[in-house]
């Protein structure tokens, strides 16, 4: 008895998976019967449950020729009474091509063509769902319905995400959806795609993966890597490419749903990697099954459900501690002004004078379209514009301003590196007003975390602000920054116009602390000391917001903190534990103040441990490291071929915030520029920062071994 097993690829393109269906469904056909019943079972079994559905005019044009013409040298002739069902339609919509105003421009035929895709649609139960669809994170397919697909991966153990910023949305996504609910409608069938690799570990789509696991009884996952964008290496350090030509990494996922499925039990899922060269990753898919052992198993769990291999050991200890978005009620992610090379600069007279000249009105758009986007393609827009952005638009208004540099703000670019940026919703995309105006305010401070970075790094990304933030302020090829102020301030503390540049105004008393009432209560009751609005208190009755921040930035400098919960740290928002022990809490209060003190580069007594001995014309060049012993019995950092800060210690030089090196990338971002006295002040500044820094964070374990130890008593 032949099952009549009907076979759906959602995104078919120009017909590549379908083609391979027929093949592999030939070869078992002839291995079974014989050649000779080809083309019957090809008119009776195969042509009736084959279908495709394509958008694109083009593709599926391709696609019908391409099937019609791979069947032809399997031994069957398509006759002209019969059709491939490859059908010019929407996956991601109903059929709804009738109402659509074009039609009576395509004739009948189209028509035709969206009744039967409209029929596959609604009534044809399918089995199997398999492809390769679109990945695009920006979608184009947002129509009501479309975005509506992703509504359930919002939820997860019955609660609503929560999540402001997330990627559901990406088409691959609602194609995965799409492929799910018909093989739920169906009640059992295999779903096998090839898509972006993200949702296998992102936070944000937890969700996704808890309803894939209720869905589905069995995931078979295999993590392809290749991811060019996290500059994802094996884990031999050797190089690793993509199956595709993307910067995009990719996964297998292969999802079954039986007929007699256990009802309400969750999926077993087993994952593979797949690491190294391209011709490598094929050797090795073309000889692995789903069912072999280089699948092992893997216990997806509350909150995240990854799909990926997570070490367990902690993981309940440090799923108790506080997170910090629930410490810190007011986040959010770094500005994003999609146009640095005009809004941001070294000084505040560099950016008013690159505004000026870019509002000029004596230039034409044209010209200044060439200057400062010629490097850019136009793409769907004018050259410089966006969705969002019209550079004509803004030139009209910036004309009519009078003071730039009133406009100008300190800017917090990477880390130890302020400059100004043109705060101005005219000129930056997203500059995160609720956030950033707080910390505008005199005074205040904010912490900078990280949420989510790439496996292969080191989660290195806390630092403290008083500016506002770019949104690369750390680095990671995966997840986002954030920051948080410690306390908010009432509309007072800034005006929509701003302030003139010599403003001398003393610092506005904040509103209150931005800690949630929930968080000061329970540090309250740990400590037993009560809780002050704003400030500092003595610590042996009293605490303020202040001394929070800094005993919470004291425990992310722990070394052992951040090698015992590693690979939770990569995965989400960092958390905090409490401790009772008033003398540990006092000691990384202090300790952390000192580091608060020194990465907001306000430590007064800090004196340089470097030299700086050549004169010359101080021309950043060729940035290097030669290390004590090569020549010299001090590390030496190099700007060019005769000049250079000696007194750098290896594991200064070598020493990370947020991702970057930070001894490296200040001096490379200015590569071509002249450094000036106060430039050369704060290179030597950071390098002793950083020293003191080091030797901190080995007197926080320290007093932490003292007291007990982890986990915090």
């Amino acid at each position: 008895m032949v099952h009549k097993v009907q076979i759906l690829d959602p995104a078919c393109g120009t017909g590549t998976f379908l083609a391979q269906v027929i093949e592999t469904i030939r070869e078992t056909v002839v291995a079974k019967h014989g050649a000779g019943m080809w083309p019957g079972y090809v008119h009776d079994h195969l042509l009736p449950r084959l279908y495709g559905f394509e958008l694109l005019m083009a593709p599926y044009a391709i696609a019908h020729l391409k099937l019609g013409l791979r069947l032809k040298e399997t031994g069957y002739d398509i006759e002209q009474s019969e059709r491939l069902r490859v059908y010019l339609t929407n996956s991601l919509e109903e059929a709804r091509e009738r109402e659509h105003g074009q039609l009576t421009f395509f004739g009948s035929w189209l028509a035709e063509e969206a009744d039967r895709a409209s029929e596959v649609k609604r009534e044809l139960p399918i089995m199997v769902i398999l492809g390769n669809p679109p990945y695009s994170g920006f979608s184009v397919n947002m129509s009501p319905q479309a975005c509506a697909l992703v509504e359930p991966y919002k939820m997860v153990d019955g609660q609503h995400f929560g999540e402001r910023r997330h990627w559901l949305q990406d088409d691959y996504v609602k194609f995965i959806r799409v492929g799910q609910e018909r093989i739920e409608a169906t009640g059992y069938g295999v779903m096998g795609l090839i898509t972006n690799h993200a949702y296998l570990d992102n936070p944000t789509f937890r969700g996704m993966r808890q309803s894939l696991m209720k869905t589905f009884d069995q995931i078979h996952l295999a993590n392809l890597h290749g991811n060019a964008k996290r500059k994802e290496n094996a884990p031999d350090g050797s190089s690793d490419a993509n199956v595709f030509d993307i910067q995009q990494g990719v996964s297998i996922g292969v999802f079954v749903k039986l007929d007699c499925g256990a009802q309400g039990s969750e999926a077993t899922v087993r994952y593979t990697d797949l690491w190294g060269s391209r011709e490598a990753k094929y050797s090795t898919l073309a000889e692995t099954s789903v069912l072999s052992e280089a699948f092992a198993p893997l216990r997806p769990a509350t909150p995240f459900y990854l799909f990926v291999p997570q070490e367990s050991k902690h993981a309940d200890e440090y799923g108790r501690y506080w997170s910090v978005t629930d410490i810190f009620p007011l986040t959010s992610a770094g500005v994003i002004s999609a146009r640095d090379d005009l809004v941001v600069g070294f000084t505040h007279d560099e950016v008013a004078t690159t505004v000026a000249h870019f509002a000029d009105p004596r230039e034409s758009d044209g010209v200044i379209r060439a200057q400062y986007f010629g490097h850019r393609s136009a793409r769907k827009y004018p050259l410089g514009d966006t969705r969002g952005w019209s550079l004509s638009e803004a030139r009209r208004t910036l004309a009519e301003r009078q003071n730039h540099i009133a406009f100008t703000k300190d800017y917090l670019y990477r880390p130890f590196d302020e400059r100004a940026i043109y705060f101005d919703a005219t000129m930056v995309d997203w500059p995160r007003p609720a956030v950033m105006r707080q910390l505008l305010a005199r005074g205040n401070v904010g912490l900078m975390f990280m949420r989510q970075v790439a496996l292969g790094d080191s989660y290195t990304h806390f630092l403290v602000t008083r500016d506002a933030v770019d949104n690369r302020a750390f680095y990671s090829n995966k997840g986002m920054m954030a920051v948080a102020p410690l306390y908010t301030y009432g509309s007072g503390a800034w005006s929509d116009e701003p302030a003139d540049a010599d403003d001398s105004s003393g610092i506005i008393r904040p509103l209150g602390a931005n800690l949630s009432s929930d968080f000061l209560k329970e540090f309250a009751s740990t400590t037993d000391l009560r809780a002050l609005n704003v400030g500092s208190g003595d610590l042996q009755t009293l605490f303020g917001p202040d001394d929070v921040l800094s005993f919470i930035y004291g425990v992310f400098h722990s070394p052992t903190f951040r090698e015992r919960y590693e690979p939770f740290l990569k995965i989400d928002f960092p958390r905090i534990p409490l401790t009772s022990d008033r003398e540990l809490f006092r000691e990384l209060c202090r300790l952390g103040a000192r580091l608060v003190t020194l990465h907001l580069m306000e430590a007064d007594d800090l004196a340089p441990i470097t030299t700086y001995p050549v004169p010359g014309d101080n021309r950043v060049e060729k940035v290097r490291y030669t290390e004590p012993g090569q020549g010299a019995e001090q590390g030496r950092v190099w700007i060019n071929a005769t000049q250079h800060f000696a007194g750098v210690a290896p594991e200064v030089w070598e020493f990370h915030v947020g991702g970057y090196q930070v001894c490296a990338k200040w001096l490379k971002d200015r590569k071509g520029r002249q450094l000036a006295y106060h430039d050369l002040s704060h290179y030597q500044y950071v390098v002793a920062a950083l020293a003191e820094t080091i030797a901190l964070m080995r007197e926080i374990d320290e007093v932490i071994e003292a007291h007990g130890g982890w986990p915090l008593s």
